[in-house]
């Protein structure tokens, strides 16, 4: 059996510094419990309801500072963690999960089902994943 567990930190819309340390509180936790697979909310890093700070390079930056953040500190974890963050490939940005172990980026999944109902807008910012490429990281 795997253990798989899902963490929801408290987070600070666009502090990404500050929500990469609570992702990383709630990784050390899920660690010290046994799960062996951590899963957070999409765009964790940033909060979802960043709205249109997304467009904002110091953000995105920010976003990819806290992934180095988490890399750095997960390096002697086993546990894998899946995280939430904006990516931007090709001038178009999307909304990813970044699977992460020991350091390392295992894999990057962009969400392919983009939703412009109940208040969400997410057409404004992000481009489906249907149309991304596979790259090598």
């Amino acid at each position: 059996m795997v253990k798989v567990a899902a963490a929801i930190p408290k987070v600070k819309i666009g502090d990404c510094k500050s929500n990469a340390e609570e992702i990383y509180r709630s990784i050390v936790e899920a660690d010290g419990a046994g799960v062996e697979i951590v899963c957070f909310p999409e765009l964790s890093i940033t909060s979802y309801t960043c709205g249109d700070l997304l467009f904002n390079s110091s953000l995105l930056r920010a976003s990819e500072e806290a992934l180095k953040y988490l890399l750095e500190k997960t390096r002697k974890l086993d546990i894998i963690s899946i995280v939430g963050m904006p990516i931007e490939s090709g001038n178009r940005l999307y909304d990813t999960a970044v699977v992460l172990q020991r350091g390392n980026i295992l894999g990057v999944v962009p969400k392919t089902s983009i939703s412009d109902n109940n208040g969400r807008y997410e057409s404004r910012w992000f481009t489906s994943g249907e149309c991304a490429e596979n790259q090598e990281l």
